[in-house]
């Protein structure tokens, strides 16, 4: 089931995980800041939790896989 969430203008698609969602958002933030490592954490930090994220022009999409 794919659902959509937007957070200022940010729109993170995905499962309807509300933590995942905000670990999604977070990343967002971080790559806005320029702190690369931190979203590359939370990256793998996702990736290891089976979830894989795609960003697009509106924001990320994620799906467990």
């Amino acid at each position: 089931r794919q659902t959509t969430a937007s957070q200022g203008g940010y729109t993170i698609t995905g499962e309807g995980d509300p933590a995942i969602d905000a670990l999604v958002l977070r990343r967002a933030q971080a790559k806005k800041a320029r702190d690369f490592a931190q979203a590359d954490s939370i990256r793998e930090e996702l990736r290891a939790m089976g979830v894989e994220v795609t960003d697009t022009k509106e924001g990320a999409s994620w799906r467990r896989v």
